[in-house]
């Protein structure tokens, strides 16, 4: 997949359920994920390890953040720091 036509995606709850699958589906088919979920260094610490992990093994490009979609706060610092790192986000 060419860079243009790579979309940046922002996943919330990616640590298991639908959004893991749709972050590894995303993921496998070309695009920069940030997957996103509540205290991926303490609490969902294995869920962000196995992503990581996956991401490593199948060259996939996903960054696990941390984000809890119940704080503002959160959801700007998780929003301003893809647009900081990539300048879009597009899904």
């Amino acid at each position: 997949m060419t860079h243009d036509t790579q979309q940046v995606v922002l996943v919330t709850g990616a640590g298991s359920g639908i959004g893991r699958a749709i972050t590894l589906s995303l993921a496998r088919a070309g695009h920069q994920v940030y997957a996103s979920m509540r205290d991926p260094r303490q609490r969902n610490r294995e869920r962000s390890d196995a992503l990581q992990r996956i991401a490593r093994e199948e060259s996939l490009a996903i960054e696990v953040l941390e984000l809890d979609v119940l704080c503002e706060t959160a959801c700007r610092a998780a929003v301003d720091f893809v647009l900081a790192q990539r300048g879009r986000i597009d899904v």
